[in-house]
């Protein structure tokens, strides 16, 4: 008993909720004591251990459920900063922020072949390092963080003692030196870029560029489709199961594996009655090499940008088209009767008015009586205040993104200029051009806006002036005795005739800020007009100021950064047809019957050299049994093969196996119940070292007909008489809390297990750093 007591696992944290969790959405963070959790309400929330809640979001969708969530698992990286992927029934997935609470990214799954929503079955996300020649191929650790790993990289690349100072340039980050983009308001339907955090974690990376690492994103749907996509938002492309095998045509994917060191990523398939495993090998991994993270790294900053300028550019447009509402309307309920009464327009009668000094009656009543001192205040407001926010916005938001986005394509653009195997990576140096072309033109446009609103506004000031005299002239009784204002000699009467003529009506900013053709896409820009782009731009541009008619070439600012984003595109796209290219699938194999076997986890390890897979399955049918697949992966040249692949068939004879995690590279733990108790079981798993109670593998035939892991005896057998008291890791008392599933997560020094109750709404949190500890011991008792 005292054994027992020992064993008890320290309590972190214990919630009760209002509402019960759906059991596929229950997940720790990795690196921060963070719980997110899915209600059958279809929200999602996000608690600290203390049960403050950080985050909480629902579906921009009525009626879309939660499917499933995962957070991204780069805890063990420094400066890295944390997000959270939530999958939901309509095949959207959104990744949030829960440092900033904010959307950072959203992805579209797929869509099925019938026309409706495909929804999400299947969703993983692991950290590959590119550059496995640098990086050690053992580091003595069980379960080894992803930044030791890189560290260690790092380290094997100084010592050699030779700089490769084309790579240093490559990797050189220039970024940290530019000022950070400014913030923007928020309640836009984008509103990322109003949180600095968000901000952050989008333009300025976590991780330094000599860290050679690429985060896969993983999504598999219900139509057996799997879409890729790496560093959070890259899209790689998606592919149809069906179309590499035949055999799986109707089975979609379950579960995923992945490990730093090894390029073939494991899926677990479910369908036509059985779980198979399908290796699929990322070989771009090894071909695109250590520039790999750097180019997926900027292409996705590139990405980001755009839509910051794309923000700044509508921000832009929508405060201009505010600041020219009012002053049409005054001047729309002077027209019409101009026009009937002395068929003359509102110009003509106020450039009338200003060289000769007569006023039209119906003038002379609507500066007294309509517009006035007021509705002059408003309009001097108005159009001051517009020329102001125009010449603001574009000095701080638009021209720092604009040099960012130029350092960002130049950086790429040496990427693909100097590296031997720019073809194999996707890159064309020729578009590269095209795309600082189109920058060049936004600097030029952003500059001419400038200095139009800068004029204009000089125009107005005295327009207003001029027009406020003329109010109170007007106003003046002749029969009163006063004498009406005299004229001011001090005005610019050539600036007050050029507003009337040109800005009054016709502002060039009106052209350069069109708003956007609700008929025109970015289909009609066509990347071969790029060499002379620059050139037609500058003609175009100085054929507008002096009113001369244009070819119709891009000139507004969203005829700009729609071309910009096109071209932007055909890079991406390019980009992404290499990586696919260099995905491949291996013909899957057939685990067991999925009618008897429940999956409850899977895992990657790196063993000798060689990537192992370990799947966890429990029966439907015989609950007190659980089997764990051993597949041992072989991956050379490019091309995945089966090594070897094992069963381990481990019984509880007297209990219930209700659920099955792997703690790390040891250890599994099993959730189980025996008349009133459950308990949490620790068992040894691996083969890289001998630990007693240990499962026991035994070669397994995957061929002929549909095979059942349960059918088999079991190489270990237990009871709850003879059950090893360190195989007992937590006792709980089922009538008060009673358990039914399990999520393992945390870092190496911090690690805990999540419990949920059956109800589905109490949870505990239980520190296992302390078994960290013991194994640490019992290694060195070994040795």
């Amino acid at each position: 008993m005292a054994e027992a007591e020992a064993a008890e696992l320290s309590q972190l944290a214990e919630q009760t909720l209002s509402h019960p969790i759906k059991p596929s959405a229950f997940k720790y963070c990795p690196s921060l004591d963070l719980l997110a959790l899915g209600t059958h309400e279809e929200k999602v929330h996000v608690y600290r251990l203390n049960g403050q809640r950080v985050l909480s979001t629902t579906s921009r969708n009525p009626g879309a459920q939660v499917k499933r969530i995962q957070w991204k698992p780069n805890g063990a990286v420094r400066r890295a900063r944390q997000l959270l992927a939530i999958a939901y029934s309509d095949g959207y997935l959104r990744i949030f922020s829960p440092e900033s609470t904010k959307q950072i990214h959203e992805i579209k799954s797929d869509i099925s072949p019938a026309g409706g929503n495909s929804a999400i079955s299947c969703l993983g996300w692991g950290s590959n390092i590119t550059n496995y020649v640098a990086a050690p191929s053992n580091t003595g650790l069980s379960d080894p963080a992803l930044e030791s790993l890189l560290h260690q990289a790092a380290a094997k690349h100084s010592s050699n003692g030779t700089l490769d100072l084309p790579r240093e340039l490559a990797l050189l980050e220039v970024e940290g030196a530019l000022p950070k983009l400014s913030l923007l308001p928020a309640g836009k339907n984008d509103d990322v870029f109003s949180s600095r955090p968000s901000m952050d974690a989008l333009f300025h990376p976590s991780r330094a560029s000599g860290e050679e690492a690429v985060d896969v994103l993983v999504i598999g749907s219900d139509d057996g489709v799997v879409h890729l996509s790496i560093y959070d938002s890259f899209v790689i492309g998606t592919f149809k199961l069906e179309d590499f095998s035949k055999s799986l045509r109707g089975c979609k994917p379950v579960g995923h594996a992945s490990h730093p060191r090894c390029s073939a990523h494991a899926l677990l398939i479910e369908g036509h009655g059985r779980i198979s495993f399908l290796p699929m090998n990322l070989r771009f991994l090894l071909s695109f090499g250590e520039y790999l993270s750097l180019l997926v790294a900027k292409s996705t900053q590139l990405q980001s940008l755009l839509r910051y300028i794309n923000q700044v550019q509508s921000l832009i447009q929508s405060e201009w088209k505010t600041s020219q509402e009012l002053p049409r309307k005054f001047i729309r309920s002077i027209e019409g009767d101009l026009e009937d009464k002395y068929q003359i327009s509102f110009v003509h009668a106020v450039h009338h008015l200003t060289v000769t000094g007569h006023c039209f009656p119906a003038l002379k009543e609507w500066l007294v009586d309509v517009l006035s001192e007021r509705g002059h205040k408003r309009w001097d407001k108005a159009i001051g205040s517009g020329y102001e926010r125009v010449r603001r916005l574009t000095h701080e938001l638009l021209f720092p993104a604009i040099e960012r986005c130029a350092v960002l394509a130049s950086r790429l653009r040496g990427v693909s200029k100097y590296h031997h195997s720019n073809a194999a990576l996707g890159l064309s140096t020729e578009n590269f051009n095209h795309i600082l072309d189109a920058v060049s033109c936004l600097t030029i446009l952003a500059h001419d806006i400038l200095h139009s609103a800068n004029a204009e506004h000089r125009q107005f000031a005295t327009f207003s002036a001029w027009l406020r005299r003329e109010i109170d002239a007007q106003a003046t009784d002749p029969t009163s005795g006063t004498d009406p204002p005299e004229r001011d000699l001090d005005l610019d009467y050539s600036k007050i005739l050029g507003y009337m003529q040109g800005p009054m009506l016709r502002s060039k900013l009106n052209r350069l800020l069109q708003e956007t053709p609700s008929n025109v896409g970015r289909g009609k820009f066509s990347a071969s007009e790029g060499p002379m782009l620059l050139h037609r731009f500058k003609e175009d541009l100085a054929k507008l100021g002096a009113g001369l008619p244009l070819k119709g070439g891009p000139l507004s600012l969203w005829e700009l950064t729609s071309l910009l984003g096109y071209r932007c595109d055909i890079v991406f796209q390019q980009i992404a047809s290499a990586q696919r290219r260099n995905v491949i699938f291996t013909t899957p194999v057939t685990l067991t019957s999925s009618e008897d076997g429940i999956i409850t986890d899977m895992k990657m390890s790196s063993e000798g050299g060689r990537s192992t897979t370990y799947v966890a399955v429990r029966s439907r049918v015989h609950v007190h049994d659980l089997c764990v697949f051993r597949v041992e992966l072989l991956v050379r040249r490019g091309q995945c093969s089966f090594s070897v692949i094992e069963l381990g068939h481990l019984r509880l004879a007297d209990g219930e196996i209700r659920d099955i995690k792997f703690a790390d590279d040891e250890y599994l733990m099993v959730l189980s119940y025996t008349n009133g108790t459950a308990q949490i079981l620790r068992f040894p798993y691996g083969t890289s070292k001998k630990r007693p109670h240990g499962l026991v593998y035994e070669a397994w035939a995957s061929e002929g007909p549909l095979p059942n892991a349960f059918d088999s005896p079991p190489s270990t057998i237990f009871s709850a008489a003879d059950m090893p008291s360190e195989c007992v890791r937590h006792t709980f008392e089922a009538r008060t809390f009673d358990p039914v599933q399990m999520d393992i997560n945390g870092r190496q020094g911090r690690r805990v297990i999540c419990v949920l109750t059956k109800s589905g709404q109490q949870y505990k949190i239980l520190d296992l750093s302390g078994d960290e500890d013991d194994d640490d011991s019992e290694v060195g008792e070994g040795e």
